[in-house]
């Protein structure tokens, strides 16, 4: 294990720890004061992937009417799913649906829970035309972290998920990442295949960095 990664698996133990100190009642807050902060967020995106949260992460299932509804006109809404060591994507929510309540009540339809518990597209669905989705079309990927710094910066859970994906996306696509302020640290250890985020969302605002000489 090389210097670095050491201290990301320490830094790692340290999120840990303020994640399991928050309660159930901050961690409802959080969900509605982040909602503005993420709506201002994907102002102008059109076509969104959000992930679903694990349970020590900040919730997503009540933001995605937010980001589905939000802005002038509807949105699409996609999911990523893990295969293999790669994400795949899933098209959860059309922008194009002609009754967007209807969808949002029941997209858990599409949805199966994996050995982890976390939500992911039912099996027999992933591959079917109708719900896949190109990663060249995204505006804006939410991302999950274990922590973020004011420069952007992302310590992700260690297994590359995101890092294999990134370069699937066009250069202009953005990248928030999404997180509890207590998840924000002053720095964090990076190595070569490390992006950062174009802006970082938490309950107490949008961390927006500086451009990178």
């Amino acid at each position: 294990m090389t210097d670095i990664q050491e201290q990301k698996r320490q830094l790692r133990r340290t999120i840990r720890q303020r994640l399991t100190e928050l309660t159930a009642a901050q961690r409802r807050e959080a969900v509605d004061r982040v909602r503005p902060c993420l709506e201002s967020a994907a102002a102008g995106a059109r076509r969104i992937l959000v992930y679903l949260s694990m349970p020590d992460e900040l919730a997503t299932y009540p933001l995605l009417s937010t980001l589905y509804l939000g802005g002038e006109n509807l949105r699409d809404i996609v999911i990523p799913w893990c295969d293999g060591p790669d994400l795949r994507l899933f098209t959860l929510l059309r922008a194009d649906s002609p009754a967007p309540w209807e969808s949002l009540e029941r997209f858990g339809e599409l949805l199966a829970r994996d050995h982890f518990g976390i939500p992911e597209p039912k099996a027999e669905l992933r591959n079917e035309e109708a719900y896949r989705f190109d990663p060249k079309h995204l505006d804006l990927v939410i991302v999950p972290g274990r922590a973020f710094s004011p420069r952007g910066d992302r310590l992700g859970r260690g297994k590359g998920y995101y890092d294999r994906f990134f370069p699937c996306l066009r250069p202009d696509c953005r990248l928030a990442g999404l997180a509890y302020a207590a998840q924000i640290v002053e720095s964090i250890p990076t190595e070569q295949h490390d992006r950062p985020m174009d802006l970082v969302v938490t309950e107490e605002g949008i961390v927006e960095p500086c451009p990178r000489t």
